[in-house]
């Protein structure tokens, strides 16, 4: 659903089943805000009362979460996510057999959200997930 329609479809559903208390979004990268505008709209609770999650990938959804408009969110480091697409192109361009990749997520609540520094900076680089370790094996297997 697009943005618009999910602020729309969640104001409608707390104005009429007042038992709503959690929302998952998928990505809160676009859906945050539209999550919240949507429980504004309904007038019926505040985001603060509800419990709402999801993935994302950018700063705007650890603003949220830092605001308290969000309740947590889960990421992936998209550096990490472009040298695993790379591994698998460069796999895929030599004939080689495909990887399995280890998953690297974090949760960012409101017990640690404290402990990162939410600038652009940190979201193009490493700064919410620690210092990086993979790059030496890509390079590796790729004999670089």
């Amino acid at each position: 659903a697009l943005a618009p329609e999910v602020a729309g479809d969640i104001s409608a559903k707390l104005l009429t089943d007042p038992e709503v208390d959690t929302i998952i979004g998928f990505n809160l990268d676009t859906l945050g805000t539209a999550i919240n505008d949507g429980i504004a709209s309904a007038g019926t609770v505040s985001p603060a009362d509800m419990f709402i999650t999801g993935q994302a990938g950018s700063m705007q959804a650890l603003q949220l979460l830092g605001k308290g408009s969000i309740s947590g969110v889960v990421m992936q480091s998209s550096d990490y996510t472009a040298w695993v697409i790379t591994d698998a192109f460069v796999r895929l361009q030599a004939g080689g057999a495909p990887a399995e990749y280890p998953s690297v997520l974090r949760l960012f609540d409101s017990s640690n959200i404290s402990e990162i520094t939410v600038t652009a900076e940190n979201a193009s680089g490493f700064g919410w997930f620690g210092e990086p370790v993979f790059q030496d094996v890509f390079k590796a297997s790729w004999r670089v």
